[in-house]
């Protein structure tokens, strides 16, 4: 018994998806298609099932620090990448790289550091 590969995985639940279908042709393609798919790799059904499954790793603790400037407040805005747009991303990579910041700069960096500190205290991530 061995955990399955990664790619195997995936494309048997893309397959498997499709078994719930309420076409009856779709779900008998889908089961015959991951059939082959076990075959061809040289597994069974019985080695799915019973594979081990490894838990997500869990992702850091990240803690929300209070008191930074410039390329550093950029820095910690962008380990929340979840709390941001793809403009702000962009943004956020863009001024951590200067070392001087323009006012209306400054003021966007401010305003996106407001909204990341709101994300992280309701995740539980703010500082204590």
């Amino acid at each position: 018994m061995s955990t399955l590969p990664h790619d195997l995985r995936t494309r048997l639940s893309k397959i498997a998806g499709r078994m719930g279908s309420e076409f009856d042709g779709e779900r008998a393609v889908a089961a015959q298609m991951a059939t082959k798919l076990l075959r061809d790799a040289g597994l069974t059904w019985e080695d799915v099932i019973s594979a081990p499954v490894r838990p997500a790793p869990r992702p850091p603790r990240r803690h929300w620090r209070g008191g930074l400037v410039g390329a550093a407040l950029a820095a910690q805005c962008a380990t929340f990448p979840e709390a941001l747009s793809a403009w702000e991303r962009d943004f956020l990579a863009s001024v951590s790289r200067r070392w001087k910041l323009s006012d209306k700069q400054r003021r966007t960096l401010n305003i996106i550091a407001q909204k990341v500190r709101v994300f992280a205290a309701s995740t539980g991530e703010a500082a204590s």
